[in-house]
C-alpha cells in the first residue's frame, strides 16, 4: 500500500493514505444519492498532502513519509484484494496525474463535472 484515497461511511470520513505508515483523515458528511468530486494530492518535495471535497479543501498536512515505489496494480473502487469493501456506487472518470494539481486545478475539474454530474 503506498498511496490510498477512501471512504469510511459509517464515520463519514474520507482518508489518504501515504505509504502505510501515516493516514490523515477529515470529516465530511456524505450523503447517499449524491454526486462528490473527491480529490487526494501529494507534493513530493514538501510532502504536502491535501484533500478537497467539491473543490473545498478539507485536509491538509505534511506526510512524515513518502509513498513507495511500486510496480502493483491501480485498484479503483475496492479494497487492495479487489473482492473485500467494494464501492456501492459509480465512479466517473477516476484520473491520476505525476503532479499535484493545484487548488485552482482542482476547481476547474470540479466546475466541468459538476455540469456533467450533477
Amino acid at each position: 500500500r503506498t498511496f490510498e484515497l477512501y471512504l469510511n461511511n459509517t464515520e463519514n470520513q474520507f482518508g489518504v493514505l501515504i505509504n502505510a505508515a501515516g493516514y490523515s483523515f477529515a470529516t465530511q458528511t456524505i450523503n447517499e444519492g449524491e454526486w462528490y468530486h473527491v480529490v487526494a494530492t501529494y507534493e513530493s518535495t514538501s510532502k504536502a498532502t491535501k484533500g478537497y471535497v467539491n473543490a473545498v479543501e478539507k485536509l491538509s498536512t505534511t506526510a512524515t513519509h513518502s509513498p513507495n515505489n511500486t510496480d502493483s496494480d491501480v485498484i479503483i473502487g475496492a479494497w487492495l484484494d479487489k473482492s473485500q469493501l467494494k464501492t456501492n456506487g459509480d465512479i466517473a472518470q477516476p484520473r491520476i496525474y505525476n503532479r499535484a494539481l493545484t487548488a485552482e486545478e482542482v476547481q476547474r475539474n470540479y466546475d466541468a463535472g459538476r455540469t456533467l454530474y450533477k
